[in-house]
């Protein structure tokens, strides 16, 4: 899988050079379409993987994920894909399961890893993954954010329970702020419906 990921950043991104994903300005030779078909297909079995590398079940070894990430990290960068590459697997990491030792999500090999690497692509992706998986929903008229500050409280009852983990405490508390915005841009589009009449 680790081969099977880095292929598909490696042949699917951007050259250095045009543009987001680039660590340096150094570029390559664009790939032809063959290259961007099985960059393409390696993308779409990715994407429609439903665990983690090393999740079992509700379970995720450390060691397998933490292995995992270590060696797409260092063949990204082998690629100069560092940044896309990072924020893929953050995307990727938001759709671990809950701990199954306190109930909180992520899980806590997720923690883990967030904490030992470092890496603020990675937890924006994250970021990023969490918003996104809310998909479509719907709201009256007039109902303001509450939806969104239920998402919010959530999230910072997580936070809250990351003591050990305060990289992933903060990624959890910015995802609730995000949520708090959202409610209160709700809220006011609730407020100018309701003088419309």
């Amino acid at each position: 899988m680790t081969q099977l990921y880095t292929l598909q950043a490696a042949l699917k991104m951007r050259p250095c050079g045009q543009g987001y994903g680039c660590a340096s300005t150094t570029g390559r030779v664009s790939p032809d379409a063959s290259a961007l078909a099985l960059a393409r297909a390696a993308g779409e079995l990715l994407r429609n993987l439903s665990t983690i590398p090393g999740q079992v079940e509700q379970d995720v070894d450390f060691n397998a994920l933490s292995s995992w990430c270590n060696e797409v990290r260092r063949q990204a960068i082998s690629h100069n894909r560092a940044t896309v590459t990072d924020l893929s697997i953050g995307r990727w990491l938001a759709h671990s399961p809950p701990s199954g030792e306190d109930g909180a999500w992520p899980h806590q090999s997720v923690r883990r890893v967030l904490e030992e690497s470092a890496a603020n692509n990675i937890e924006r992706g994250i970021q990023t993954g969490r918003i996104n998986m809310r998909g479509v929903f719907s709201r009256k008229l007039v109902e303001g954010g509450e939806q969104e500050r239920g998402l919010a409280e959530q999230y910072r009852s997580w936070a809250s329970a990351m003591s050990q983990y305060p990289r992933t405490a903060a990624m959890l508390a910015a995802i609730a702020e995000s949520w708090v915005r959202q409610g209160k841009e709700a809220d006011l589009r609730a407020a100018q419906q309701e003088l419309r009449g």
